[in-house]
């Protein structure tokens, strides 16, 4: 199955729509690593710590900020956000179809970039966010899971969160 393109977006906190047909920069998932020197004739062996994952952040782009938007995006501690969005994708048999997925973020705003001032221009403007809980459900499928504060680690249906913990 390959995405062909996405045709629809919608963005909330805490349930309530911020924007609608955003760009959303989803947290990147990277395993904290582990450098094995003096690997005999294979030096250096960098091994991945599964489980552990690096700071995770987002982004979202808006196209100005209001009095609204800038109170909604930047209160204080860590909200639930949901970004909701329809792909046209091409299924193994060569059909075209829409996947609706859904992300959901435990995030804490870490700033606001209100834009630029221009005549005739959009703002630009964007907000960041730094993330503790991801979670991606495709057709209502669950493909992952990480939750960093209470040690959860999903993928594809499979909890391995108890090979991670003590």
């Amino acid at each position: 199955m390959s995405s062909v393109a996405v045709v629809a977006s919608k963005y909330l906190i805490d349930g309530e729509v911020i924007a609608e047909q955003v760009k959303v920069t989803l947290p990147e998932i990277k395993w904290k690593t582990a450098t094995i020197s003096g690997a005999g004739l294979g030096g250096d062996i960098e091994v991945p710590l599964t489980g552990l994952t690096e700071t995770m952040s987002s982004q979202v782009d808006l196209r100005s900020v209001t009095h609204a938007d800038a109170v909604r995006a930047m209160a204080p501690g860590f909200r639930s956000h949901e970004i909701r969005f329809l792909r046209d994708t091409i299924g193994s048999d060569g059909t075209l179809f829409r996947a609706g997925t859904k992300i959901y973020l435990q995030a804490a705003a870490k700033s606001l970039t209100p834009g630029t001032v221009q005549i005739g221009q959009q703002m630009d403007s964007n907000a960041a966010y730094t993330v503790v809980r991801y979670r991606m459900v495709e057709d209502g499928e669950e493909t992952f899971l990480i939750d960093q504060l209470n040690q959860i680690f999903k993928l594809g249906g499979k909890d391995y969160s108890d090979s991670y913990q003590l």
